[in-house]
């Protein structure tokens, strides 16, 4: 109120801000500033005005027939591993002028736990070595999130007892070696009241989120690596589990109530399309030519010609080594991207020899797919795998944990197929 809008609207009477007035006003904000200020500015106003019109100084709230603020396009950016890995390095080996020792350990240590555990930065420098032995564990390697460090106006930075929602608390299992950071920052303060935390400058007060960025900018100012954030850990874990699960673990990773803020400004859009599409649309191919009869001679030829049985499809499929030479080149990373299914796990269910073979798949548009469903111990489920020959090839298509009806099929043994499927 008193920086953006008291020095335009502060010697005008309230009827003479008009509908018109406030629209310029925000769009030049916009324009000038940004579209957060530009929003934050109508936001005041907006009750501002509403007040003045509960109490009958106005007859109408002026903001409300403003013209809508458009939001800049804006994507969520995640790093990539090699972008870790030259962060490492530079937190490490002290690449930046202005990188003194403690702030290449603080950077090494704040960027390995918020790697893989996602914590928000305040979330990140608050855990206890008081109930940090409970919320930091080594076997299993967990962290529990349970609270945030806060700097409110004109009052010293402290601990806050829990997170900025409360969904926020949570406990997330990760990585031993990101484990091994508070439990080695436990060590050097074993002698401390059970109350000290556990990252802290070197007055033992609490980290700000200032001092955090600006020992980032400080590792990072010779790295060629541009707009990197403290926030930019937080969106790289995000990205990576959705590649590999989906958004509804990543959300919970983060902390987040649904996935909506999680897929808007936390996962970086994956470009590429399901390649299942390709083996899909095949069914629109053009029609081959229908073969010409043969000539009398040619029918002649043939009748003196030795008459070799072809095997039957499944025979051609299977035997003894059952998809020996199943090819998972082309569709392996998807499968175990999107359905956590790995290639070995697929080999495991079509070697199961109660396999059940349904042979076209019941739902292939093109009738040229196979749909195994075996048992693969390495899951220790029931898997339902899709192949497809293709130029003498026996290609893996998908696969994934077992439907109902499926599992079904296993159980009774046997496909007859349903009504309405095609023979």
């Amino acid at each position: 109120m008193r920086q953006l809008v008291l020095p335009v609207f502060e010697h005008d009477a309230l009827r003479e801000i008009t509908v018109g007035r406030v629209d310029r006003f925000l769009k030049a904000l916009a324009a000038g500033k940004s579209y957060s200020t530009a929003k934050q500015a109508k936001t005041v106003l907006s009750l501002a005005f509403g007040l003045a019109v509960r109490y009958d100084a106005l007859r109408e709230n002026p903001v409300r027939d403003t013209a809508k603020l458009h939001k800049p396009p804006s994507q969520a950016k995640a790093l990539t591993i090699e972008d870790i890995e030259v962060i490492r390095q530079a937190a490490r080996n002290g690449v930046g002028r202005r990188a003194s020792p403690v702030h290449r350990r603080t950077v090494s240590w704040s960027r390995s736990s918020r790697c893989c555990s996602a914590r928000r930065l305040a979330s990140a420098r608050c855990s206890r070595s008081g109930s940090a032995m409970s919320d930091v564990t080594v076997s299993p390697a967990t962290v529990r999130i349970c609270g945030t460090i806060v700097s409110p106006k004109g009052k010293p930075t402290h601990r806050q007892h829990h997170p900025k929602t409360q969904k926020s608390t949570r406990t997330v299992s990760v990585p031993p070696f990101v484990a091994e950071v508070p439990c080695q920052r436990l060590v050097l303060i074993a002698e401390e009241d059970s109350e000290h935390l556990i990252f802290f400058s070197r007055n033992h007060t609490p980290l700000t989120t200032d001092n955090i960025r600006r020992r980032l900018r400080a590792v990072l100012e010779d790295v060629e690596i541009e707009g990197v954030t403290p926030h930019s850990f937080r969106r790289t874990v995000a990205t990576f589990l959705d590649r590999a699960s989906g958004p509804d673990l990543a959300a919970e990773m983060l902390g987040h109530s649904s996935t909506k803020i999680t897929k808007e400004h936390y996962i970086q859009p994956d470009e590429r399309v399901d390649p299942v599409t390709a083996d899909i649309l095949e069914a629109l191919a053009p029609r081959r030519e229908v073969p010409t009869m043969p000539s009398d001679h040619e029918e002649a030829a043939e009748d003196q010609a030795e008459i070799t049985a072809l095997p039957a499809r499944n025979e051609m499929h299977y035997d003894s080594r059952v998809f020996e030479r199943v090819d998972w080149s082309k569709r392996g990373e998807y499968m175990q991207r999107k359905h956590g299914i790995t290639p070995q796990v697929a080999d495991d269910a079509l070697g199961d020899p109660n396999r059940i073979v349904i042979d076209p798949d019941y739902n292939s548009t093109s009738g040229e797919s196979v749909r195994i469903i075996g048992f693969s111990t390495i899951a220790d489920d029931i898997v339902a795998v899709i192949v497809l020959q293709h130029e003498g090839t026996e290609y893996g298509v998908n696969g994934w944990s077992a439907n109902e009806k499926d599992r079904r099929i296993y159980n009774e043994g046997s496909y007859a197929g349903e009504e309405g499927e095609a023979p």
